[in-house]
């Protein structure tokens, strides 16, 4: 069994497991000869029908000082409960159950298993990694450099978090779109959050989601941290989204399969910001991820190309050069994780030279030197 630190859970020590089993290259990379069926999108509605009568809450240590950003989570230990009280309640109803509710109920294969990462069959999402947190202070950067901040660049826009576990980046620009006025016209803005299981949309992504539009006064004043989803909060959550124009959309599986379904336009998906983080770990992985980072976005056009290549030379001069805040037509491809993860290949290195074998570039947009070792970087496509 594999262990490194790269954990920021509050309930765990940081000290992460992956099983060390003997499994399949198709185990290892999520993909299968069937794979293309191996993806879905699936109803922000379908999510909520599978909502416990209440969720247990914690506040977020974000890596920045502000007072207007405060950002919540479930707490791991009270999905764990829901996993064993759903698997209870169905042991006793004995009922036939589909597809889909069946790999939630394989979830208690690994919720309570003592492993993080289980290759093939569970990719970590129910956990807070670093990565998100990065990923959540290099958007703060850029709000902090806008002259309206990040959330008035992000409305009106297309945003896809790819792996997204807890959803953390997301989390933050829902909070951030959420302060601004709610919109005159009728221009839609699309967040896209995609995982490996169901069952983590199901645990912690939509809970998060939920929370964060929640005004932190009022989460503040429950007592023990305790939130009930009732219909008045459930309700309340849906039309704060659609006062401000907001979609959210879900869709989980291996990547193959959602790249499969991003290769019919031509042009792109029309995706303006890709978000992930800690999704490099595996080697095995990282083609199928890179399909979707190529197909996902939309065409950036040749200026923007010209821009980025520029940037490359002027970043070995000018080190403030990717600091700049982002412009409204840009496309924004952002990848947090760590320079290697120690026993098991991955590692920022490898995947940057992966990137360029694609046609792509990838520049350093911010590195961090405590503990482990990490990076954010922003790639571009030719």
């Amino acid at each position: 069994m594999f262990k490194f630190d790269f954990g920021v859970d509050d309930e765990e020590d940081g000290q992460v497991t992956v099983q060390n089993s003997v499994v399949s290259d198709e185990a290892h990379t999520g993909e299968s000869s069937t794979s293309g069926a191996r993806y879905r999108a699936i109803e922000m509605d379908e999510l909520i029908e599978k909502l416990p009568p209440m969720i247990s809450f914690s506040e977020m240590d974000l890596p920045f000082e502000t007072s207007e950003c405060k950002l919540y989570r479930r707490d791991l230990y009270d999905a764990r409960f829901q996993v064993i009280d759903e698997l209870a309640s169905d042991d006793e109803e004995d009922l036939p159950i589909a597809p889909v509710e069946q790999e939630v109920k394989d979830t208690a294969t690994y919720v309570n298993a003592d492993t993080d990462l289980i290759p093939g069959t569970y990719e970590g999402g129910l956990k807070t990694w670093e990565g998100g947190m990065d990923l959540v202070e290099v958007l703060e950067d850029q709000h902090r450099r806008m002259p309206e901040g990040i959330g008035s660049w992000a409305r009106g826009k297309r945003i896809l978090e790819v792996g997204c576990g807890t959803g953390l980046p997301c989390i933050y620009l829902l909070h951030r779109l959420l302060q601004l006025e709610n919109p005159s016209d009728d221009v839609i803005t699309e967040i896209h959050l995609q995982d490996y299981n169901i069952s983590v949309l199901q645990l912690v992504t939509l809970p998060n989601l939920i929370l964060a539009t929640i005004p932190g006064s009022s989460l503040a004043s429950l007592e023990n941290n305790n939130l009930e989803l009732t219909e008045e909060i459930v309700q309340g959550f849906k039309d704060r989204l659609r006062a401000a124009n907001i979609k959210l959309s879900f869709s989980y599986g291996d990547w193959s399969g959602f790249a499969q379904t991003l290769a019919g336009s031509e042009t792109g998906a029309g995706y303006d910001l890709l978000l992930t983080a800690e999704t490099i770990y595996r080697l095995e992985s990282v083609p199928s991820l890179i399909q979707v980072l190529k197909r996902a976005p939309k065409a950036e056009d040749q200026k923007s190309r010209d821009q980025a290549s520029s940037a490359d030379v002027a970043s070995a001069l000018d080190s403030l050069t990717l600091q700049k805040p982002w412009k409204a037509e840009d496309v924004v491809i952002l990848v947090a994780a760590k320079i290697l993860y120690f026993g098991v290949g991955g590692g920022m290195q490898d995947f940057v030279r992966s990137v360029e074998r694609h046609g792509g570039t990838a520049e350093v947009v911010k590195t961090w030197s405590s503990g482990v070792g990490r990076q954010a970087v922003r790639i571009h496509w030719e």
